[in-house]
Parts: structure tokens; sequence; C-alpha cells
């Protein structure tokens, strides 16, 4: 018969992050040592109340590392509210990156070497059915935000999902969403609509 291991005492330093057991339907929350990396308790769901009673049973934390939720925001304030709540490296690391390819995305056309060049180039090319199918949807959502319609009304009315209006209602213009080809001009271009037409 396996002895318990003895209880160590709570550092006064935690992290916080969920761990998925089924996704999309079981989490749980595991509380580690950001400095030695060891478990310290694994807390049976992803709920503020839960992680709320369990640091208010531990006083004396100074600080919590966490990701970006707000559920967990929520259970530190309440349940250390001395402590100081920091986000984690890689949630930052992840957030900013994110935010670099959105802004690359939305001046691609900056980006493209012997873009002045190209320009001529590119305005005689016909735009894709993608880009056109992005206008059309861009346009779309906010013709619907400007006569104040709400982002889940746009949702209903549109037929989308409430995080592909959110996409689209974020970008103030169609190019943010449209990304450029990443190929120049080649000497298939003339024949392209052709080989479409015999593939399909």
């Amino acid at each position: 018969m396996a002895l318990p291991l003895p209880a160590a005492p709570v550092p006064a330093v935690l992290s916080v992050d969920d761990v998925a057991l089924r996704r999309g339907h079981s989490y749980m929350t595991m509380v580690i040592d950001p400095v030695t990396h060891r478990r310290i308790d694994v807390l049976p769901d992803r709920r503020a109340a839960t992680l709320t009673a369990w640091l208010r049973d531990r006083p004396g934390i100074t600080a919590v590392c966490r990701d970006g939720s707000a559920t967990y925001a929520e259970a530190i304030t309440a349940g250390a509210p001395d402590a100081v709540q920091v986000s984690d490296r890689w949630h930052l690391w992840h957030g900013l990156g994110r935010a670099v390819e959105k802004v690359v995305i939305a001046h691609t056309a900056c980006w493209r070497p012997g873009s002045a060049q190209t320009t001529t180039a590119d305005a005689k090319r016909p735009e894709s059915a993608l880009a056109q199918r992005t206008r059309a949807r861009h346009a779309a959502v906010h013709d619907l935000l400007d006569q104040s319609v709400g982002l889940l009304e746009c949702s209903r009315r549109l037929g989308w999902s409430l995080n592909t209006i959110k996409r689209y209602a974020r970008a103030a213009r169609a190019e943010e969403l449209i990304r450029l080809s990443r190929y120049g001009t080649t000497l298939v271009d003339p024949h392209r609509d052709h080989l479409r037409r015999r593939r399909s």
C-alpha cells in the first residue's frame, strides 16, 4: 500500500492554467510552482468559485501567473486580493505574434519587394474570388453595424457565426482581411482561367 506524499507548503508565487480532459467538454485547473515547475494541486474544474475557495484557504500568496482568462482574473481578485496578477510569457508572446501578423497582413502591399513596380501589374490582375467574397462580407457586416444592428443580430440575419461577425466588425477596411498572393507575375497568368475551366 502506497503512503501519501507529505503535504508541501504552498509557495507565495503560483501559476494557474486550465487543462483539457476532453477538449470543449471537460477541463481542470492546474496549480503549479512556476519556479520549480512542481505541480501543487489539480482542481476539478475551471470555475472561478473553485479557484477562489482554494486561494482563500491558503493565505500568503503574493503573485499568481495566469493566462488571459477573465474567470481566473476574477477568482484571483476574490481569493487572493493582495496578490499581483502576472500574464504568463507564452500568452504574451502569442498575443504579440497575432497582433504583429494582423498588422503585416493589413500592410502586405507595403512590405512586398518592388511594390512600386508591381502596382500596375497587380491592378491589371483580376481580384480573386476569395478577395471578392471577403469584400462583400465586410460590406454586409458594416452596413448592418451602420444601422445600429448589434453583433448577435448581425450573426442571426447573415447566418454566420458570431466569431466571423466579430472578425469582420473589427476590421475598419476589407483590405485588412485580404492576403495578397505571395507570388509575382508568372507566364501562366494569361492562361489561368482556361486552366481552371479545364480542371473543373
